[in-house]
C-alpha cells in the first residue's frame, strides 16, 4: 500500500465511534465517511451527522458543514496571494486527505484577509503615485458595493476666448 492509502485508512479509523458505527451498519457510504474525516473533532462529526437528515447526507454537504468557519484552498483569496505566502506568514492549513487535488482548508481566515488587503494596497500604491485622486481596494465587490457608484456625464463648459480662437484656427487648418 502507498503511504497515502495507509494515512487515509488511519484517518478513517479515527472517526467518531457513532460515524464508524453508521458506516459499518451501511447508513453511510464510504464517500460520506471520508467527508466526515475532514476534521478530527468527534463532537462536530456527531453534531453534523445528527443535524443532517438521512436523505441529505451528501459528501459536499457534510464537508461544508464541518468547515463552515474555514476557507477552501480553491478560494479566490487563496489563489490571489498564493498558499505558499499564507504558509510563510505562519498560517495554519489542514489538508483534506480524500480530495482529488490535495485541497485543504485555511484555518486562520483573519490572517488570510490581512494578507489579501496588504497585497491589494501594495498594488494600488503605484496607481495613487500616478496621480489618481481616488484609489480604493476591495477584496469583494458585490451589487451593494457597486450601487454606491453612479455614472457621471460630461458637462459642457464654454471655452475661453483664447481657447475658442485656438479651436477655430485648428478647425480651419484641418478643413484645408
Amino acid at each position: 500500500l502507498s503511504e497515502l492509502a495507509v494515512t487515509q485508512r488511519l484517518k478513517l479509523g479515527r472517526l467518531a465511534p457513532a460515524i464508524l458505527g453508521a458506516y459499518r451498519a451501511g447508513d453511510l457510504t464510504l464517500e460520506c465517511a471520508q467527508a466526515f474525516a475532514v476534521t478530527d473533532d468527534h463532537d462536530a462529526q456527531v453534531r453534523v451527522y445528527d443535524d443532517l437528515p438521512s436523505w441529505n447526507r451528501e459528501p459536499h454537504i457534510i464537508r461544508r458543514a464541518l468547515t463552515e468557519d474555514e476557507v477552501a484552498s480553491s478560494d479566490k483569496r487563496v489563489r490571489y496571494i498564493g498558499l505558499g505566502a499564507y504558509l510563510d506568514a505562519g498560517g495554519a492549513f489542514r489538508r483534506d486527505l480524500f480530495s482529488v487535488d490535495g485541497e485543504g482548508y485555511i484555518l486562520d481566515v483573519e490572517l488570510l484577509d490581512r494578507l489579501v488587503s496588504e497585497k491589494l494596497k501594495a498594488e494600488a500604491a503605484p496607481l495613487a503615485a500616478e496621480g489618481w485622486a481616488w484609489v480604493e481596494t476591495s477584496p469583494d465587490t458585490d451589487s451593494q458595493t457597486l450601487a454606491r457608484f453612479s455614472r457621471r456625464h460630461a458637462e459642457h463648459v464654454p471655452l475661453t476666448d483664447a481657447d475658442q480662437a485656438e479651436h477655430d484656427r485648428l478647425a480651419e487648418d484641418y478643413d484645408t
